[in-house]
């Protein structure tokens, strides 16, 4: 029997050096034959066959997990999406593949995906108090996606404007890679952006922070005087340098009610905390320590609306700080005023 599982962070299935080596890992550990590699082209990585799995962004990492998986035909699949940022498009034909997979006998067993986001009949199971039940999940910790859009942009106090820009970003890329990208980015200013997985949201992110070598990339970065930005990376549990919750959020006493922390939690590891909160916890921690500007890398993957509103709680707390969020929540775009779905094609 075949057992095949998709994790939550990919890094963590990743083995071959480049795309197409790791691909061919799940056949030669199961004995299977190795598939053409043009079928990558559906996962949007047959021209990156040859690419460093260094290079690749997070989405693209999941990808590759997919194709993986799915080529390999398992007869029981095991997928956890809690903070996937798998773009629309992809997320809509996995939902398809995934159930042409069930139709063809396996079991498919899905963590993380939105109610209605996998098309066909489907169980739906919902864990409370340590007991797995099937039915529908609480309308209120899941609405529409609609419902859950209105909802935040009333959450979210409208920022008064400055004509200070902090930070401008001209033509930036690693060439090869991504292709160039200019913007600006205002005092006080929350600016959304989209795009495809691979167009570069990461590696822009990275550079930002200085993550990345000056010669491993092109263009200019110029940020205000005094600006100290600090970011918020997709997957939280990095953020975190403390053994305590507690002591991570010393400096910053309001982040207990801001990130609706309880007593015993202050007394965990952060990375024991549930996705969610870690989530939060890191998207706090960035804009608390951020000067002048801050960027948030996929900040609402893993959270449910109740959360999401925490979230948005927290850009208002946080209002003297410009944000650059990189996003591909369909209920968090287009939320501000600034929100742009800029196609940083790669």
């Amino acid at each position: 029997q075949k057992i095949a599982l998709i994790y939550r962070d990919p890094t963590l299935f990743l083995i071959g050096s480049t795309v197409y080596e790791d691909f061919c890992y799940s056949f030669a550990a199961t004995g299977s034959a190795r598939p053409p590699i043009q079928c990558l082209q559906r996962y949007g990585l047959y021209g990156k066959s040859d690419r460093s799995v260094d290079v690749l962004s997070g989405g693209e990492r999941h990808r590759l997990n997919c194709a993986s998986v799915l080529e390999l035909k398992p007869r029981l699949l095991i997928a956890d999406f809690s903070t996937s940022n798998l773009d629309a498009d992809f997320l809509c034909n996995l939902a398809g593949w995934i159930r042409q997979l069930a139709d063809s006998g396996a079991a498919v067993l899905l963590k993380g995906l939105r109610p209605g986001e996998c098309a066909g009949p489907i169980a739906s199971l919902v864990l409370e108090n340590g007991i797995l039940s099937p039915k529908d999940p609480d309308p209120e910790s899941f609405p529409s996606v609609e419902t859950e859009h209105e909802a935040l942009r009333r959450e979210l106090t409208a920022r008064e404007a400055r004509d200070q820009t902090v930070l401008r970003v001209k033509a930036v890329c690693r060439p090869g890679l991504t292709q160039p990208v200019s913007f600006e980015l205002a005092a006080r200013q929350i600016r959304i952006i989209s795009g495809p997985n691979g167009c570069g949201k990461t590696t822009l992110a990275k550079i930002l922070m200085k993550r990345t070598r000056r010669c491993d990339y092109e263009g200019e970065v110029v940020e205000a005087d005094g600006a100290r930005p600090a970011v918020s990376f997709q997957y939280a549990e990095r953020a975190f340098l403390q053994s305590t919750v507690g002591r991570e959020i010393e400096h910053m006493p309001e982040l207990v009610s801001l990130c609706a922390l309880t007593e015993a939690q202050l007394h965990m590891h952060p990375r024991a905390l549930p996705v969610g909160h870690q989530k939060l916890l890191s998207v706090g921690l960035a804009l608390s320590f951020a000067r002048g500007y801050a960027v948030l890398d996929e900040p609402t993957c893993g959270m449910d609306f109740r959360r999401k509103l925490k979230f948005v709680q927290l850009l208002n707390h946080f209002a003297n700080i410009a944000i650059l969020v990189f996003s591909h929540d369909p209920a968090l775009l287009q939320i501000t005023a600034t929100s742009e779905w800029d196609e940083l094609l790669v």
